[in-house]
């Protein structure tokens, strides 16, 4: 490496590092207006998971039922167990020891993504653009210091890339056994597999023996980690539970917010406003499409009631309004009176709008995806503002990825098919099939366009320093 960049790459992991920090000591707390910023709605299954596994020899969510055997991937579990054993069983110590374990995971992240552009495109220059990306980039930093999974995921997928680029039979091996673990991690990262395999295949296509190889090694490393999951949970359950079992996350199973967020999501965008007002307590707006007779929005009022006052499922929620005097055992919820009346209404949704069903509300999505400029829950006027520049500069490099994807086309950079591939199909799964529109849940592929980002930017330096500067184009990789 070249002393100048050599020293660049320092100043610009120091400066990611000190971003990363700043915000777990100060920041995170003012960003999220708590002083427990880093327990998150996911943290209580993860760390109980982790917790009966170590106390009671047993991965479960809760220890009552097979059920909660399925309800949380276990990667981020068994990090967490780990720590919560060094740490001498105290969960308290274990989170602020896992805080501060991914923050430097991460800040390593911006040499490894450095080393993979200048593999890829073997530049330096575009190797730390890139890297100056991901260390600035604020929704990685603000995920880094939370309970949750979405930054040990990011973590592996990109160690993963790391081997995957290195273009070695046994490296693949170990790329396809840190990738199993990011998929058992957040299981989204998923989507990026297909689009691995396609990039083995037409890169390799010269040399045909060798290509197969490089494919068998890497489907072999995902089998060694994946498969032993599922087929763990058919033996404990006799279900096919493939990655999680969707209210098994939980001491019990919530049915009555699963129905609402279905019945929510086939009339608009994201479940705010309605979500807050159910659990705050408040009366609930419904967009007017909702009622469709006169009866029909009586079965809405009564599931609004019901929701508010006897659902298990939402008192769960930190800010429900009557947890102290809610009146009812576990046993005496509504959930599956109030699940039947959200099921009824959004089938008659279905039936009345079918084209907003299909089209309008998953655009509508897509929109929100790639466009988000608010938060709903903003402690204040001072974090609502800074989150919408936040939301501009994510959009923008969004925006300079989709045009890097274009030039890399042109210049026949295969690594074009993972980057956009993966963005593509997450954000198709995301928009328009679960229709769940967590920013938490595109950051794996917002993470990866930022290459082709770096990329446009790249290209675009040395345009301007060759037609402008009057610098010779031999001066550049790229």
């Amino acid at each position: 490496m070249h002393p100048k960049y050599k020293k660049q790459l320092v100043l610009i992991l120091l400066f990611g590092l000190f971003l990363r920090v700043l915000f777990t000591l100060f920041g995170a707390e003012l960003y999220f207006g708590r002083s427990d910023f880093y327990y998150q709605e996911d943290t209580y299954s993860y760390t109980q998971a982790a917790k009966n596994l170590i106390d009671y020899g047993s991965y479960k969510t809760s220890l009552d039922a097979d059920n909660y055997s399925t309800g949380r991937t276990p990667t981020y579990s068994l990090f967490i167990a780990l720590i919560y054993l060094i740490s001498g069983k105290n969960m308290y110590i274990a989170m602020h020891l896992i805080m501060w374990i991914q923050v430097l995971l991460d800040t390593l992240c911006i040499i490894l993504l450095f080393s993979i552009s200048r593999k890829l495109f073997n530049s330096q220059r575009l190797g730390l653009v890139i890297a100056g990306l991901y260390a600035i980039y604020p929704f990685v930093i603000l995920r880094t210091p939370l309970i949750a999974s979405e930054s040990l995921g990011i973590i592996l997928m990109i160690v993963s890339l790391y081997f995957f680029v290195k273009d070695k039979k046994y490296d693949y091996l170990i790329s396809g056994i840190i990738i199993g673990a990011a998929i058992l991690c957040k299981i989204q990262i998923a989507a990026i597999i297909p689009f691995m395999l396609v990039y083995i295949l037409i890169t390799k296509l010269i040399i045909i023996k060798r290509h197969i190889l490089h494919l068998v090694f890497f489907i072999l490393g995902l089998a060694i980690v994946y498969l032993p999951w599922p087929i763990r949970n058919y033996y404990i359950t006799g279900d096919v539970v493939l990655t999680l079992r969707l209210g098994g996350e939980y001491e019990s199973i919530e049915s009555d917010v699963l129905a609402f967020k279905q019945y929510i999501n086939t009339v608009q965008s994201g479940f705010e406003p309605q979500l807050s007002q159910i659990v705050n307590g408040k009366s609930v707006d419904w967009p007017q499409k909702c009622y469709l007779s006169y009866e029909d929005s009586i079965k809405l009022r009564k599931a609004e009631y019901l929701s508010q006052n006897c659902g298990s499922g939402f008192r769960k929620y930190s800010t429900y309004w009557n947890k102290e005097n809610h009146g009812f055992s576990g046993t005496e919820s509504c959930n599956k009176e109030i699940s039947s009346l959200f099921s009824e209404l959004r089938a008659k949704q279905i039936e009345k709008y079918p084209f907003d069903y299909k089209v309008k509300v998953p655009l509508g999505n897509l929109k929100t995806a790639l466009l988000k400029s608010s938060l709903h829950d903003a402690p204040n006027k001072v974090i609502s503002f800074l989150a919408l520049g936040l939301f501009i500069f994510r959009s923008l490099l969004l925006l300079l990825g989709i045009f890097g994807i274009y030039f890399m086309i042109r210049h026949k950079l295969m690594f074009w098919i993972i980057s956009s591939g993966f963005f593509l199909l997450l954000y198709y799964y995301i928009c328009f099939v679960t229709r769940n529109i967590e920013m938490r849940y595109l950051l794996p592929a917002d993470v990866l366009m930022l290459i082709p980002a770096a990329y446009l930017i790249t290209i675009s330096y040395k345009w301007v320093a060759i037609k402008i500067q009057r610098r010779k184009p031999e001066h550049f990789k790229i």
